[in-house]
């Protein structure tokens, strides 16, 4: 039982953090001080395996104010369901 309940929070604060930078993102267009994103991630580039297989590696995360104001709205509903 415990497991979901973790499986849970991950998903609903996953899903309110996409929510809110879609809705961000949206209102951006008209406010463009609410568009303003913060970026953080790393790569790693072209890692070669034997000459065989050359990959690139990267995770970049972009936060916006919206993005925090979904995550925080998921948690709230999520306790209190």
């Amino acid at each position: 039982m415990r497991q979901h309940d973790w499986l849970r929070w991950i998903l609903i604060i996953m899903v309110g953090a996409l929510a809110g930078t879609l809705l961000g993102e949206w209102l951006g267009e008209y406010v463009p001080l609410l568009g303003k994103a913060v970026s953080w991630g790393f790569r790693l580039s072209e890692v070669h395996l034997a000459d065989v297989l050359t990959f690139d590696f990267g995770l970049t995360l972009r936060f916006n104010a919206f993005t925090l104001i979904g995550i925080v709205l998921a948690a709230w509903a999520l306790r209190r369901a």
